[in-house]
Formats: C-alpha cells, sequence, structure tokens
C-alpha cells in the first residue's frame, strides 16, 4: 500500500471513529458534518473528498461496522468441531462484540439501512451473502463431524441469529436506555 493511501486510510478510520462516537453521544440528528469534522482535526476539503455529505458517511460507517462485524463473527466460529460449538462460539462473540463494542453496536441497530443508495445497498448484500456462505460452510464442516442433521442452514442461521440479536437489543436498551431511540 502507498504512503498516500495508507494516510487517506487513516484519516478516513479517524473520521469514522469520530462519528461513531459522536452519534452514540449526540444522537445521529444531532450531529452535523461540521461537529465531525472539527472533532477529528481534519480539513473540510478532505472530510467532503471522502463524504459529500452526513448521510454518505454514515451510510458507509455503517457498512464498514457490518462489515467488521461479520469478519470478526465468521473468525469466532471458523474450526468449531460441532454444531454445539458453533454455537457456543457465535452466541459468546455476539454478546462480546456487543459488551465491548456498545458504540459500534448501537450504531449498526439504529441505522436506517433504508436510507442507504443503491451502491451501498449492493455493498451491504455482498457482505451479507460473503458472511453467509461462510457460515453456511462452516456450519457443513461442523455437522459433518457431529450429526445434528441440519438439512436447511438458512434456517439454522436465522434460528441463531435472531434470538441473539434480539437479546444483544435488549441489553443495549438496558445498558443505554437512550441508545436505540436516537435513530435517525
Amino acid at each position: 500500500m502507498s504512503i498516500q493511501k495508507n494516510k487517506t486510510q487513516i484519516k478516513k478510520q479517524k473520521i469514522f471513529e469520530v462519528a461513531l462516537k459522536l452519534f452514540f453521544e449526540q444522537g445521529y440528528s444531532g450531529t452535523t458534518i461540521e461537529d465531525i469534522r472539527k472533532k477529528s482535526g481534519v480539513s473540510v476539503g478532505s472530510l467532503y473528498h471522502h463524504f459529500s455529505n452526513k448521510e454518505i458517511l454514515a451510510d458507509q460507517l455503517y457498512l464498514s461496522v457490518v462489515e467488521a462485524f461479520c469478519t470478526k463473527g465468521i473468525k469466532s466460529i471458523t474450526d468449531s468441531k460441532s454444531p454445539k460449538d458453533l454455537i457456543e462460539n457465535w452466541i459468546t462473540f455476539h454478546f462480546n462484540w456487543f459488551q465491548k463494542g456498545k458504540k459500534a453496536a448501537h450504531f449498526m441497530m439504529s441505522h436506517q439501512i433504508k436510507t442507504l443508495g443503491i451502491l451501498q445497498q449492493n455493498t451491504l448484500i455482498k457482505i451479507q451473502e460473503k458472511f453467509f456462505f461462510q457460515f453456511s460452510q462452516n456450519l457443513e464442516e461442523a455437522n459433518s463431524q457431529e450429526s445434528l442433521n441440519v438439512t436447511d442452514p438458512s434456517l439454522f442461521f436465522f434460528i441463531l441469529i435472531g434470538p441473539t440479536e434480539s437479546f444483544s437489543r435488549i441489553w443495549l436498551l438496558q445498558e443505554i436506555p437512550q441508545a436505540l431511540d436516537q435513530t435517525q
């Protein structure tokens, strides 16, 4: 990676970190693009070079958070020895991720994906497809070592993911009562 690309990535990451913090503390609607620019210490030109407005920034931040969640989630279940192992590893990862990354979890749960542009929607679909494919592969491998008779990985996936996500939402609301009220 060239030095210029690395500097660009560092600036973009700084903007994301600041935006995530401000969206968490002030809410999405209570945060301006100027707040983000000032707190991140980047120039107006640099900020607008990366993001033409707050909505584009929020959408790209959302995709970044979802991708990180999916990547780390898959890593947590890789090499599961059985479906039981996979379930335990997934649930442990999910709750640890929410507990350690409250700001990212809050943002991921509260960002309105209906505002995503067509390019961002396509990117989100690719992230989710890759995640589901890798999850299914791990499940198939774990299932081959212990018979659970999982004939429909998508059903298994949604049965596992649904309650985990619901419990995480409930926990977030108890941990940060205002958290999910500050949606867009």
